[in-house]
């Protein structure tokens, strides 16, 4: 299931696309967990994995994920495009096989620098499995789209605070003396249906 509609993706990957064709960047590899939800949808279970999504300036991404993440990948993200590895290979290999179904393997292919995925030993890894490749820092491009909300995000979250504010308002009557730390969370809890 997606959280933001299928035009919401789709905007989101035109705003990227259209950045990176600005920039000269044929593509941009994502690394960050929350680039790659904003852009895919996809919200991964195993944060201590490697995980990518790569975005053409052109066409449609492609995801490289775990294989055990693959079912959780199929039901809320939009992109169809998978990469799969699984733990017995290098999920390099799956990111390297992806640029080469794409023809984006020379050339430049912008990275972020900042992803605590993109490690040093990975990105000399992809560096090795891809020689004809210049990996070059892109301009936080994703990071930037998702400071500005759009009308859906904004819905979000006018909707996550009412709730929070009805879990504060349960917590906040049920704070009497002698009330026990588990009775103020059932009221929390009450309160958040």
């Amino acid at each position: 299931m997606l959280d933001f509609t299928a035009e919401e993706f789709k905007k989101r990957l035109d705003a990227i696309q259209t950045e990176l064709r600005t920039l000269g960047l044929p593509v941009l590899l994502l690394h960050a967990p929350e680039n790659i939800t904003y852009t895919s949808g996809f919200r991964m279970l195993g944060f201590f994995m490697y995980h990518a999504l790569i975005v053409p300036a052109e066409g449609d991404p492609i995801l490289v994920v775990r294989d055990v993440e693959q079912p959780a990948a199929e039901e809320t993200c939009w992109v169809r495009e998978m990469s799969v590895y699984v733990d017995t290979e290098s999920p390099l290999h799956a990111t390297a096989r992806a640029l080469r179904k794409l023809r984006l393997d020379k050339g430049d292919v912008a990275i972020e620098p900042y992803s605590w995925f993109l490690t040093l030993e990975r990105l000399r890894g992809l560096e090795e499995l891809l020689p004809g490749v210049r990996f070059v820092d892109e301009p936080n491009i994703v990071r930037r789209l998702r400071l500005i909300k759009s009308p859906a995000e904004i819905e979000y979250h006018r909707a996550a605070a009412r709730v929070v504010d009805a879990e504060v308002q349960g917590a906040f009557d049920a704070s009497k003396p002698g009330a026990s730390e588990r009775d103020i969370a059932a009221a929390i809890m009450v309160a958040q249906a």
